[in-house]
């Protein structure tokens, strides 16, 4: 998953398949860690990474503070704080998980890790990256400039869409339009200071 509730049970389902599709069991492990993010709000990059830089680190940050010097904006760049999860995973047994213990967890990214080998011996590694959220507090999930996450993964017909948006900035006015068929029914400004709502 991209982006996970911290209210709901992360779920994840592994399928180790051979090169035809086939279920192959495997032994590994499950490792989540959470990143340390950086100090500051950083827009995509403009341009192409250049090969060399004229200006130093520390004043290309004080005069272009939004902006990407190397990759800082890269979670795989990132410091892995802490390991929240470490299990032993044997899909033979088990390939759908429910991992309640990022439900005590902070809100922010997190680097999910799957370790095995093949029948060959082989190592197998699959990585993925999620933001986790929480409805509940105020304080922005990740360092970005802004972000909208649905509080439900799917709805049906006469359901309300709730979504959950924040801004690390400070000082941001949003303004919200909700339309049905052309005609517009609801709009707001909303303001966001490093928050949530």
């Amino acid at each position: 998953p991209q982006a996970q509730r911290r209210e709901d049970s992360l779920i994840l389902k592994l399928h180790t398949l051979n090169l035809n599709g086939e279920f192959e069991p495997a032994q590994g492990r499950l490792t989540i860690e959470r990143l340390e993010q950086p100090g500051r709000v950083m827009r995509e990059r403009l341009w192409e990474t250049p090969d060399r830089h004229i200006i130093g680190e520390t004043d290309y940050n004080r005069h272009f503070p939004n902006d990407v010097y190397r990759k800082e904006n890269d979670w795989a760049m990132w410091k892995r704080a802490e390991t929240v999860v470490d299990l032993p995973v044997n899909t033979k047994e088990k390939s759908r998980l429910e991992i309640a213990e990022l439900t005590r967890q902070a809100p922010g990214v997190y680097f999910i890790q799957f370790d095995t080998k093949d029948r060959y011996g082989t190592p197998v590694k699959v990585e993925r990256y999620m933001t986790l959220f929480s409805e509940s507090g105020n304080d922005a999930a990740e360092m970005t400039p802004f972000y909208c996450y649905p509080l439900k993964s799917s709805y049906e017909p006469g359901d309300t869409i709730r979504f959950l948006i924040g801004s690390a900035y400070e000082d941001v006015r949003m303004y919200y339009r909700y339309e049905q068929q052309g005609r517009e029914l609801k709009s707001e400004w909303i303001e966001l200071n490093r928050s949530q709502r």
